[in-house]
């Protein structure tokens, strides 16, 4: 979180405290090790953001300065937050993080870590960026808005500046606000309005069933009337009652009516008003306990309206609080929202959302791969298109009205008996839809008859048991980590064994081992991936025989060496060796293995891998037994027996 701010400071002072970014325990609330100061001693009014990368690795991205004071849009490492917090050498490990954390963007970090992504000169950077995947990489994009007017997209995985827009022209001064709507694919302003307070809620986006009526909603304040003092935004609004050149409780206070607006594109010559409130007042007299203690402060602090607001926020004003008029005094409850209304479907306005479930094409392969990265799914884009080009009549997807991907949900047949279910998801904000029930449905009608398996998380088990998925199988383990040189040093020497690359001459005999332990023959699946020219393809041979055969493939963070099957620890050991040299260093490995083979856990504990999800093997109709003591790690988790 953000620590800092001192709206005490006069405007013109730009010696301030410097804001602080800090870790709170979860667990406790408590803050964890030392604080980030801002650079150059700003301030720092900025929520932080996290962020995170196609290979898991995150980063915090926060701003600093104010109205007055320039700042930067910066942005810090999880790993070199954790060092700087707890005052470890950079080069130190880090616990529980993914990536690998190289150089993000063309400028190197400072040495605490710190990455200045864009600087603001004349105001700082006071608000989060908006997070959105502008060019459907599956990384979401930062969009960063400068209190200058300044609004900058930057892609999120390079870093790299993607286009640039400013309104400053038509923003000079704080004391004007001007909210803006801009076109996505270069920033051109398509609307804007101009008020004399700024505001510092968040506007939000509603999504309609009707095509390109999306509603924008927004707050404004100072739309008519006029401020007398002109200032930008009210500070300590409540207190005893003020004259400020007047008595402020008795003037027009038309200026600080706040509404509420909704605009589409067919109301943008005449927003629709959804909510407006002004000014309240409230009366009251001082005791002579509180003229006490009026008169106290005026003695130590004299009669200036600032230097006595910065100790005690109910003497703002100059008023006589000395006299003894029997007139009441009066305050102001002025609105000043600085908090973000939320929005959502009401149950009856559910059903309304228009969507089509279809079977799976080529084209929508992109749109799909960037629902499972926005999911944090480490897929494989590669993957898809194997199970698309192996038989794509059982993969469905739920396309939104404009054809953005929004679910998918598939099963791959292993000829007339078996089936194997893949990838159930759908898009976040279309959950508790009934969407993800209906896709299963119609998978499972494609698939009639069949004996259909699939793997569920534990807490997901309850789902797939009203589909008639109740009879257990086995449990994976999904593992990963960097592989231990001691576990590769130590690999036994086994007689007779060679371990060759899987050919097109030797594919025939690894196929046959497959379908041992496969227990049904999938020739075009298996050729699509052990064949494929990013995959290093291993089979282990003793007197020219197959006795094991492992793959490994480049994932969006690692490497995944699925499967590995072997005869025997040993010949698993030396298949896993000859796969683990070509993993750079520093990179992890996927490794997933069933937990009823003792020694593939081993392999697991020897390398020191980290557990991240359980799973359990369901059918619908009958198990299939699989020979797991052969089974070091899976060739899949999804669209596969084993």
């Amino acid at each position: 979180m953000s620590h800092g701010g001192d709206p005490t400071v006069p405007s013109d002072v730009h010696t301030r405290r410097s804001g602080w970014l800090v870790a709170l325990s979860g667990a406790t609330g408590k803050q964890l090790g030392t604080h980030l100061a801002m650079p150059e001693d700003r301030e720092t009014y900025c929520a932080p953001t996290v962020h995170t990368r196609r290979d898991g690795s995150q980063y915090i991205l926060y701003g600093s300065g104010g109205e007055t004071v320039g700042g930067q849009f910066l942005a810090i490492s999880m790993t070199d937050f954790y060092r700087h917090i707890y005052q470890k050498p950079r080069d130190s490990p880090v616990p529980n993080v993914k990536g690998d954390y190289r150089q993000w963007g063309f400028k190197p970090p400072s040495a605490k870590g710190e990455i200045s992504i864009f600087v603001a000169e004349e105001k700082g950077v006071m608000v989060p960026p908006v997070m959105v995947d502008m060019n459907r990489d599956g990384v979401k994009d930062i969009l960063m808005n400068s209190f200058d007017g300044n609004m900058v997209l930057f892609d999120g995985e390079t870093l790299e500046s993607c286009g640039r827009s400013s309104s400053r022209a038509g923003s000079p001064t704080a004391r004007q606000l001007q909210t803006v709507i801009v076109d996505g694919r270069d920033g051109t302003v398509l609307w804007n309005m101009t008020t004399v307070k700024y505001d510092v809620t968040s506007d939000l986006i509603a999504r309609t069933g009707a095509k390109n009526r999306d509603v924008f909603l927004f707050r404004a304040q100072g739309r008519r009337g006029r401020d007398p003092m002109e200032r930008g935004a009210i500070h300590g609004a409540t207190g005893i009652q003020r004259v400020v050149n007047y008595v402020e409780c008795e003037s027009d206070q038309t200026v600080y009516i706040a509404e509420f607006f909704a605009l589409d594109r067919t109301t943008m010559a005449q927003p629709i008003k959804l909510w407006e409130k002004g000014s309240e007042k409230h009366h009251y007299q001082l005791t002579e306990r509180d003229q006490q203690k009026v008169a106290a402060v005026r003695e130590k602090y004299g009669n200036n309206a600032s230097s006595t607001d910065d100790e005690i926020p109910w003497t703002r004003g100059k008023r006589d609080a000395l006299s003894k008029d029997d007139k009441p005094f009066c305050i102001l409850m002025q609105p000043d929202e600085r908090t973000t209304v939320c929005h959502g479907l009401s149950d009856a306005q559910r059903q309304k959302v228009d969507y089509e479930i279809r079977q799976m094409r080529r084209g929508d392969l992109n749109g799909l791969y960037a629902l499972l990265a926005e999911n944090k799914w480490n897929m494989e884009r590669d993957y898809l298109e194997c199970v698309f080009d192996t038989d794509p009549s059982g993969l469905l997807v739920v396309l939104t009205e404009d054809g953005h991907v929004i679910g998918h949900n598939g099963i791959l047949a292993h000829g007339d008996h078996v089936a194997s279910s893949g990838m159930n998801i759908v898009k976040e904000q279309y959950r508790e839809l009934g969407i993800g029930r209906e896709l299963f449905k119609r998978v499972m009608g494609v698939m009639r008859e069949r004996n259909v398996g699939g793997t569920s998380l534990s807490n997901r088990i309850s789902f797939y048991a009203q589909f008639g998925w109740t009879i257990p199988s086995y449990t994976l383990h999904y593992n990963q980590g960097p592989v231990n040189p001691d576990f590769i040093n130590t690999q036994p020497k086994v007689d007779g064994l060679k371990i060759v690359p899987v050919t097109e001459e030797l594919f025939e005999d690894v196929l046959g081992y497959d379908s041992e332990l496969h227990t049904v023959p999938r020739p075009k699946y298996l050729h699509n991936w052990v064949m494929f020219h990013k995959a290093k393809s291993f089979a282990a041979l003793k007197n020219g025989k197959v006795c094991g055969y492992s793959v490994l493939r480049p994932s969006d963070v690692g490497f995944k060496m699925y499967p590995l099957f072997a005869d025997d620890k040993n010949v698993a050991h030396a298949l896993f060796c000859k796969m683990a040299s070509f993993v750079p260093d520093g990179q992890d490995v996927i490794f997933t293995q069933p937990i009823e083979n003792e020694e593939a856990t081993k392999f697991v504990e020897a390398n020191k891998f980290t557990n991240y999800l359980s799973m359990t093997r369901l059918y619908n109709k009958w198990n299939i037994d699989v020979d797991v003591k052969r089974v070091f790690s899976t060739s899949s988790t999804k669209y596969a027996i084993v």
